[in-house]
């Protein structure tokens, strides 16, 4: 599940648009009866900032988004924060 809100502000002289936006996520798992190891329960719910630029470097195309998702409500998994950074580029 994702849930995203963007704003995006675009430069004139520069060809060049960044984005701030929102994202969550949400997680479930509920066990089986065939489990041998025990029940695999648990759920997680995060949520977070986003970050996105398109622009040239250095004469390439790059688009790039940093992502960083606080889980906010965890049961029976481990807790922590998902940062997620993704970068494409034109090579010619």
């Amino acid at each position: 599940m994702r849930l995203q809100m963007r704003h995006t502000g675009r430069f004139r002289r520069c060809a060049v648009a960044a984005a701030l936006a929102s994202a969550g996520t949400a997680f479930a798992e509920e066990g089986g009866s065939g489990a041998t190891l025990g029940d695999f329960e648990g759920k997680s719910v995060g949520v977070g900032p986003v970050v996105s630029y398109a622009g040239k470097v250095a004469s390439h195309d790059v688009v790039a988004e940093f992502k960083w998702l606080h889980e906010t409500d965890t049961e029976k998994r481990l807790q922590g924060d998902i940062l997620w950074l993704k970068v494409v580029f034109k090579l010619y």
